[in-house]
């Protein structure tokens, strides 16, 4: 006690190192960091994708199956680092008010949303991140009902009907988002579910391909 009480802190200390060609590759991206609030942009010719080496376990499958690749999806930006460019499909070059009142209406109450929304007419790549209960499951429904919307309105008259290739970490959040599909209207005669197992729901069940 007395008039000038001394102040505790708590320090953490982290340390951070990295490989000759991971620092060749970063130290670009601090140089152009102006702002520590707003930090790099992750994609394009100011900045660049990386990421920690930790939990990789969990993506080891994946990775092993790029290296087995002769090419790599959307290399131009994961590995070059170029801008996005617009999908070769039906719903790229869109806006936003081409969507249905449906659609539209599902996400305008939250900018967030519609701007990821908007996002992929004009990119073929889209990072949508946020910590749990932000909604990106809920916009990934909208994303999936955009496309499948617009490439019924306007054919590519290319013959090749949209593919959608969905890929999640778990049976169970694979499950979930095919179950929100269907209670957001998509029907289930759209989706087949690879792979099965005793505890999925009879509602995809039928549409489980072993």
């Amino acid at each position: 006690p007395g008039s000038n009480p001394v102040k505790m802190m708590r320090v953490l200390e982290v340390g951070v190192s990295f490989t000759p060609e991971s620092l060749r590759a970063i130290t670009p991206l601090f140089q152009k960091l102006e702002n520590r609030e707003e930090g790099v942009p992750m994609i394009g010719s100011n900045g660049g994708l990386f990421n920690a080496s930790a939990g990789l376990f969990s993506i080891e499958p994946i990775l092993k199956a790029l290296v087995r690749m002769d090419q790599v999806p959307i290399s131009d930006q994961i590995i070059y680092l170029k801008k996005p460019k617009i999908p070769c499909v039906a719903h790229g070059g869109k806006q936003f008010s081409d969507l249905s009142s449906t659609l539209q209406e599902a996400v305008t109450s939250d900018h967030s949303q519609k701007r990821a929304l908007e996002e992929i007419f004009k990119s073929n790549t889209v990072l949508v991140q946020g910590p749990p209960g932000t909604g990106k499951t809920y916009i990934g429904v909208q994303m999936v009902k955009a496309m499948l919307e617009l490439e019924n309105r306007y054919p590519t008259g290319s013959g090749r009907p949209l593919r959608i290739l969905c890929l999640c970490y778990t049976n169970h959040a694979l499950d979930s988002f095919l179950l929100d599909l269907i209670e957001a209207g998509v029907s289930k005669e759209l989706f087949i579910r690879l792979g099965s197992s005793p505890k999925i729901d009879e509602r995809i069940k039928s549409r489980c391909l072993q």
